[in-house]
Formats: structure tokens, sequence, C-alpha cells
């Protein structure tokens, strides 16, 4: 695991606090709070899930309830412009109800529209599985604020990471990834479907880290920030990062790369579209596996970089 994503890794640090009225009683639940990325990467697994169950709050609930369809699901539906979070709309393990899975959809104007630090649109965090089924259309998510993602998903126990997202997602802020999808071991797999902005430093259209990670992404992306990548994929041990994007990445700002995808086996990165960056060091594509497997770049489109040792496209391993 390179020194970059060790600490976005340990980003853990975008729940918030509230109740949530069932059918039958009321629940209170816990609340989070931003925690240091490098203190918790140092910390590891332990001190995460520790810090994830107790901690004070950072935003308000959505003004209309989710409800539990069935067990193990949460549904949230109609006024969600507050956002949606873990803790403060649904239980997670230990529950009880246990939910794994989050439904959005039929939402009302304005979408989801946040404003604040560390107040995100979407943010699910579990030490087991996560699986986020997203249709905002014909809205979209917006954020405004430092470490405001657009969806947060984070699996603090190796959990299987899954995020499908229908619509637009606009951020604003420092490291407000468009979609941050992490987990410590297990798959990440991030489908995305819709255009996705963000200003600000470290402020990633995708970021997806895990034990394998998949990333599939349809729309144009665009970031204007130092290091906002497109797309950045990361996987850990003998695991496969594999990116395939279809429409046109533009970036502003140094070592701010189009898409990268970095894999402790294989990196595989198929692109679509023109890739356009500005900046030093900003690669249009980047393909690296430090663990010696395979690193394929294919790409049909035009790139255009701008920039000290900005490259076109770059695919290395190392032995």
């Amino acid at each position: 695991m390179g020194q970059y994503s060790r600490a976005r890794l340990a980003s853990a640090n975008d729940a918030r606090r509230g109740s949530q009225a069932s059918k039958q009683d009321t629940v209170v639940f816990r609340c989070r709070q931003p925690v240091d990325r490098k203190s918790l990467l140092l910390a590891g697994t332990a001190l995460v899930s520790a810090l994830w169950v107790s901690a004070p709050p950072s935003a308000q609930a959505g003004p209309d309830p989710c409800t539990f369809p069935v067990p193990g699901t949460a549904l949230c539906q109609g006024n969600q412009s507050d956002g949606i979070a873990s803790g403060a709309d649904f239980p997670t393990p230990p529950g009880p109800p246990d939910i794994t899975v989050l439904n959005v959809n039929s939402l009302n104007a304005p979408g989801i529209a946040t404003s604040g630090n560390n107040v995100s649109g979407i943010s699910f965090l579990s030490p087991g599985a996560i699986t986020i089924n997203s249709d905002t259309e014909p809205f979209r998510i917006t954020t405004q604020g430092d470490k405001a993602y657009g969806i947060f998903a984070y699996s603090t126990g190796g959990g299987l990471v899954t995020v499908t997202q229908t619509g637009g997602i606009a951020t604003r802020g420092h490291r407000a990834d468009g979609i941050s999808a992490l987990s410590f071991g297990g798959a990440v797999t991030v489908t995305q479907t819709g255009d996705i902005s963000t200003i600000g430093e470290y402020a990633f259209g995708i970021d997806a880290y895990g034990g394998a990670v998949t990333v599939t992404q349809t729309g144009d992306i665009s970031t204007r920030g130092y290091d906002a990548r497109g797309i950045f994929a990361g996987s850990s041990g003998g695991g496969a990062a594999t990116v395939t994007q279809t429409g046109d990445v533009s970036t502003q700002g140094d070592f701010a790369h189009g898409i990268r995808a970095d894999g402790g086996g294989a990196a595989t990165v198929t692109q679509t579209g023109n890739i356009t960056t500005q900046g030093d060091f900003a690669y249009g594509i980047s393909a690296y596996t430090p663990g010696g497997g395979a690193a394929t770049v294919t790409q049909t489109g035009n790139i255009a970089t701008e920039g000290y040792r900005a490259r076109g496209t770059a695919a290395a391993r190392s032995r």
C-alpha cells in the first residue's frame, strides 16, 4: 500500500448523529465524529472500530424518516435534502436491526444537498458488508464543505463494499470526493452513471480502495485542485484494480491524474473518451503494480496534458 493510499484509507470521518423512529419503538443511535486519517491508520482496525462506535454529531438527519421494508434493508425516499447517514437515519451492526443494504430512490427536489464540513450526501459506516443502491435522478447529490463526500461507504471490519449510484454528483471542499468507498481488505465495487465534478485539494471524483477493486463509471468527470484525481482505484494484497470509464475526464491541478489504478495484483484501465489534464506530474492515465502484476492501459480517444512531466499514459510494474 503506497503512502498516499494509506492516508486516504484512514478517512473514517464522515458520520452523523441522530435518532430514528421505527413503526414499533424509538431507537437512539450513538453519534460519530471526524477522525484524523493518519491516526486511524497507525492505530489499526481495532481503534477505528472503537472510534466509529462512539462520537459526537456532525449533521442532522433528513426530514423524512427511512423505512425498513425487509430485514437488513433501509429504504430512504422523499425529502432527504439534508443527507442520509448510518446512525442517524438507520442502524448498523451491532443493531438491532442490522442494516447492510441501503436503497435510496424517489427523492423530492432538490435531491440531496448538504452544506458544512464532514456533512456528506450519503454516509454508510459499518464493521460488516455494505451495499448502497442509490438513484437520485432527476436530481443529484451536491455537497459544500471539507471532507463532505457525495457518497461515503466504509467497512471498518473488512467487509464487502458495493456502491451503485445513478445520478450526478458535485462537491466543493478539501478532500470532498464524489464517491469514496473503502474497506480494510474486503472487495470494493463502485458503479456510477452520471457526471461527477469536484472542486478542492485531494477531492477525487471516485476514490476506491480495498482488497480487490472494480470501478465502472459512465459520464464526464471534472476535478479542480491539487492532487484531485478523476478516478483512483487501489487494491491491497494480491487483489486486482480494474477501472472501466466511458466519458470525458478533465483535471486541473498538480498530480491530478485523470485515472490512476494501483494494483496489489494486476492493474487494468479501459477508457473511452477524451482526457485533459492541466498541472505538473498530472498523467492522463496511470496504471501501477508494485507487486509485479500486469499493468494494462487501453484507451480510445484523445489525451492532452499540460504541465511539467505530465504524461499521457504510464503503465509500470515493480518486481
